[in-house]
Formats: C-alpha cells, structure tokens, sequence
C-alpha cells in the first residue's frame, strides 16, 4: 500500500481581507488635507470621478505637499482632494477584486487588482493580493514579482513573506521559501499559514520531526484547518507514528468531509491495522470524491483480505477446536503483514496441536522476522519455536537456515555457523545459504573460511541475477579482502556493489578506505563524499551511522558516544576519527578535538580538511601559530580552501 504522494500537502499562499483605509503614502495626504481645511479651504468643485491614464494618487499627494509647503493653498487643496478621490478609486477597485477573488473569479480579480495598482502604485495590499492571484493562476514568476513588490513596501508585511515563501516553495526553491516563512513569523508570530508552509518545507527537505513541531504550532493558532491536519497526519505517518496520524487524518475529515486525500490516507492505515470495513468505507468515498483518484489497487487488496480472513473465521467458527483452522488463519494474517494478529492465531493452533511442526516454525518467523511499532523482534522466543519445529521432524534446509538468521541476528554467530552448513548439507546451495554462512564465519573472526563462502556463493550466480544476495557477498567479499590487507581485490569488489546498487552508502564508505589503505587518497576523498550523498538520499542508512544521524539533529552528546563505539570497533576508522573531532570541536572541547584530527591525519596525511579543522581547533585553544602551519597545509592540499580561510578571516 502507498502512501499519498506528497503532491497533496498543499502549499497556500495567502489570504485577502478588504482595505478601508489608503496606504501610509495617501494617509498622509489625509493629514495635509485636513490642515487645508483647518485653513478654511473648500475642496475644489471640478473633481471628476474617472482617472486619465498618467494619474495615480501619489503623485497628487506629492503635489500637495510641495504646494503646501510653497504656502500655495489654492494649489494644495485642488491636489490633495484630487489624490483622495484617486485613491478612494484604487481601494474600490481593490475591494472589488478581493470579492472576485473570493468568489473564484481569478482573472476578473487580477483585473482589478491591475486597475487599483495604475491609480495607486503603493498599494501594497493590491501586490500582494495580485501575487496571490497569479499564484492562483499558476504563474509564479508574476507572483513571486508582487509579492517582493509588497514587501519593498511594507518590509514587514507577514502575509506577503509567506506568499512569497509559497511560491518560491512550488518552484522547488526551497532554502529560500524556509527563509521567507521565518522572517513572516518573525514580524507575525501567531500567523498559522506560514508555521503549516513551513512545516511543509521541512518535511520535504526529511526534517520530519521539525515540520510536525511547525504543523502543531499552526494548529494551535488556527486548531480548524484542515489542510494543516492532513499534512501533519502524512509527516506522523511517514515517521510511523500511525496511531496519531490516523486521529489527524480524522481531524481534517471532520473538518472538511470532501477532503478525498486525509481519507485515501486513512484508509491506507486502517488497511494495515486490518481493520477493513472501515478501510474500505473510506476507499469508497475517496473514489466518490475524486474519481481519477488511483485507488482501485488499494481497495481491491483490502477487498480480497476481508474476503479471505471472513472465509477461514467462519471455518473457525464452524469447529473453534481445529488447529488447522487457525494455521491456515495465521497464514493469511502473515501473508498480508498482520503479525501480532497472525502470531496469536499461531499460539492458539499450537495450544490446540502442540505437535505441529508447521505451527511452530511459522510461529518462530513471525516472531524473529517481523516487528511492529509496539512489539520488537523476539528472536530468543523465535530461535525456541525454530528448533521446536526442527524437533518435531520439519528438518529442511530452509528451516535451518532461517534459525541461523535469526541466531545470527541475536549476535550467535557459532551456533548460525552450524545452522547454516546444516542447511547446505541438506542441499540448500543457492539464494544466499553461502553467503549467510560467510557472513557468519566473518562475524566469528574466521576470514579466510568466509572468503571461501562468499567466493562460492557468487559462483553459484555468476551474472547477479539475485540481486540482494549478489550485493549481500560482493559486499562482504570486500570488507572480507579489506581485512587481509587485499585492497586492489576489495577495490574491486565495493565497485562491483556500487555498479548494482550505486546509493549503498556503506559500499562508498568501504572502498574510500580501501582506497586510503592503497594509498589513492584523492579517490578516497571522492568516495568518502559519495558516501556522506548517499546517507542524504537514503535516510535509513543513516541509522547504520547514529552518530551521523545525532549530529546532524544536534545531538552532540549521543553522536560523540556513537563515534567512540565505532572506534572501539575500529580503531583505525578514519571516518569515526574525523567525526569524533567535530563533534568534540563543535561542543567547545578543544583538546580532545586536537587529539582526534591528529589521529586522522596519521592515518591519511592529506586529508585537508582534517587539517583545516585542526586548524580551527588550535584557533579556538589560542594555540595560533600552530593553527597558521595547520591552515598552509590544508590550503597546499586543497586550494579551494583558501577562499573559506579568507572568509573566516574576514568574519574575525
């Protein structure tokens, strides 16, 4: 089941509201005239209720005030009351379009809008509003034009920042629409539009947990906007948290009950949940709403499901006492993803048969394999009902092999070692049974019998026709070559890998330190930036290196404690090393940061950014003339650095 694309989380621009007063400019216009009539002047009888083409009202304003100041006050009356009735004019044509505009009529408003702004250029409410209009219509640039027209005129108007950050934000410009919807907080803090716009570029950018802190605070403010609900339901889902998403999604149904989206999105989520009634309820109406929506898949999924689980409940119910009856159940709850449903079905057939094998293993599968928001893996518990089955006569290969998976998973490696070469004895010699048992014998220090394993398994599947076990033993045939000091032959493995799966973020990071044990360290510098591309562009393989992940949420603390756990386990981890350095330099301490760009530098002596930041290290320990020798060097590796020590230089 997909989740909606993120096409949905729509990004606005704005909101209209009608003028009752002119702009600061004509305002003052206002003032003088009232002075005029102070003077006793009357307003002049030839004031005409149409405006010629060259007339706006701040140019008679301006007129006004220059004739006024002259002590003309024929001059200044005639002025004046002709900019007011100018600019009486623009805000009719202003107001008139905001009705338009309001009623859907875009092209009529933008008219108007156009009329207001030929009599009164500074109406900074009419550029904006025309910026929302053109937003409205599709045309960006024109938008994106008014609303920095607007903001010239009024630096602090909130609305036409997050306009402005909208449009910019559908123009995939997306640094700069975050900028633009702060500075609108910042002069409009409670304005919920750009808090929900926000939101919405954070989570486009994967900074899920930041996005929802936006999308509550412009819940707070504005707690009946539906799109701001649906959005926040789609950030809860994507980080797992389906039990709030689903109450969000019903929040923005509830609010707006044609919001075809929050409920294709909910009823993706009750399908998973298995509760499919109400799935398929919403799939319905979803397709009632929209019906170019692509559901069918979905709701036809959820059709069979119910059919199939209403089929073996009803045998169920017809002798409540048969084991088999809940197998079979078990079965299809596993076959769709209901785990925690498909296990309880499996303890209830082994409760009633505690001799079927078939039971147990499957049991153990669900166990050992599966894992819910609310229950982990429970591999001990697994591996029990894996050798149960084996126990009771299921003694194949595939069973032995997935009871060394999940000994292997449960940090047993020995045991999976018997596991696995049981498997292959009893004939289970492809997809993946030699690999599995390399990666065993690696995890147990014994190299030389994984290269052995890994080499056979790709024997087996010359052409990498498996694509998952292929990458699996030409992986590990690498990190297995780089720990015998075999570099050109791991070299060639992690490319191979790369060549499969170009964003394995762990491959890149291989072959950058099998390339720095060859001694190509230039290679390694590109390979070792591939890696930190790779990590942006596949977020899971991030948790593989918490403590890139901590640091880049700020964690500096939990990031320092994750990079020391690598280099336990390697102590020669370049990488680890140099993240460990700024970790430390970013929390001000200094010593150990020197301590630990040293350690890189030993191992890679031209990393020259490991100088670079041991210069900045030294810099900030006032130890400055070792941090001058520590820049030269950086800058004779890498020249391109020298332009970011004059920055810095600047910047002191």
């Amino acid at each position: 089941m997909e989740l909606p694309a993120d096409k949905w989380g729509l990004v606005r621009s704005g909101h209209r509201a009608l003028a009752r007063s002119p702009n600061q400019l004509v305002r003052r216009g206002l003032d003088l005239a009232a002075l005029v009539r102070k003077r006793g002047a009357a307003p002049p009888e030839h004031l005409s209720s149409t405006a010629s083409a060259d007339e706006n009202a701040g140019a008679f304003v301006k007129i006004g005030t220059a004739c006024w100041e002259a002590d003309n006050v024929d001059g200044a009356v005639a002025a004046l009351f002709r900019g007011m009735e100018l600019a009486g004019l623009a805000l009719a044509h202003y107001n008139h379009g905001v009705a338009l505009h309001g009623n859907g009529q875009l092209d009529e408003a933008i008219s108007e809008y156009h009329k207001a702004i030929e009599l009164e250029p500074r109406l900074a409410l009419a550029h904006r509003d025309l910026g929302v209009a053109l937003h409205g219509k599709g045309h960006l640039d024109d938008a994106i034009a008014e609303y920095r027209k607007a903001i010239e005129l009024d630096p602090t108007h909130a609305i036409a920042h997050s306009g402005l950050g909208a449009a910019l934000h559908k123009k995939g410009r997306l640094d700069e629409a975050i900028a633009e919807y702060h500075i609108a907080i910042e002069h409009e803090p409670g304005l919920a539009l750009a808090h929900a716009n926000l939101g919405l570029a954070l989570s486009a950018k994967g900074q899920l947990d930041e996005g929802i802190g936006e999308y509550r605070k412009a819940i707070e403010f504005d707690p009946n906007d539906a799109l701001t609900h649906y959005n926040l339901g789609v950030a809860l889902q994507k980080k797992w948290r389906f039990d709030e998403a689903i109450a969000e999604y019903r929040k923005a149904i509830e609010l707006d009950p044609k919001n075809a989206h929050a409920r294709y999105s909910l009823g993706v989520l009750l399908h998973s949940k298995g509760q499919l009634d109400e799935a398929i309820a919403e799939y319905h109406i979803a397709i009632e709403l929209e019906p170019g929506m692509a559901l069918d898949y979905n709701m036809g999924l959820a059709l069979e499901k119910k059919m199939q689980l209403d089929e073996y409940r009803r045998a169920i119910e017809l002798d409540p006492g048969r084991a088999a009856a809940h197998y079979d159940l078990g079965n299809v709850l596993n076959t769709w993803g209901t785990f925690d449903e498909a296990i309880a079905e499996y303890r209830k057939a082994i409760e009633l048969d505690p001799s079927h094998a078939l039971a147990h293993y499957n049991l153990g599968k669900a166990l050992s394999c599966s894992e819910s928001p609310t229950r982990p893996r429970q591999l001990d518990e697994g591996i029990a009902e894996y050798r149960k089955a084996i126990e009771l006569g299921t003694d194949d290969a595939g069973v032995h092999c997935e009871l060394g998976h999940a000994l292997c998973a449960n940090g047993r490696p020995d045991e999976a070692i018997t596991e696995y070469r049981k498997a292959i004895e009893l004939g289970k010699n492809g997809a993946g049974a030699h690999s599995s048992l390399g990666v065993a014998l690696f995890e147990n220090g014994q190299i030389d019998e994984a290269i052995s394993e890994f080499r056979k398994e790709i024997e087996l599947d010359p052409n990498d026709a498996y694509w998952f076990t292929a990458v699996k033993a030409h992986y590990f045939l690498g990190k297995a070559l780089q720990r015998k000091g075999q570099f050109d032959d791991a070299i060639a493995e992690f490319r191979r890998v790369i060549k499969l799966y170009p964003e394995h973020a762990l491959a890149h990071y291989q072959l950058a330190l099998a390339l720095q044990g060859n001694g190509r360290y230039k290679e390694a510098v590109a390979e070792f930036a591939e890696y930190y591309k790779a990590i942006e562009l596949e977020p899971g393989m991030a948790a593989a290196h918490a403590g890139v992940a901590l640091r880049n949420k700020g964690q500096l603390d939990e990031a320092i404690a994750e990079f020391r756990k690598a280099i336990e386990l390697d102590p020669n981890d370049m990488l680890a090393h140099y993240n460990l350095g700024n970790a430390l330099h970013e929390k001000g301490k200094y010593n150990d940061a020197i301590v630990e760009f040293r350690h890189v530098i030993k191992l890679y002596p031209e990393h020259a950014l490991a100088h670079y930041q041991l210069a900045l290290a030294l810099q900030g320990n006032g130890r400055h003339k070792e941090a001058v020798a520590e820049y030269n060097k950086a800058i004779e590796l890498d020249p391109d650095l020298a332009k970011g020590h004059q920055d810095e230089d600047s910047n002191r």
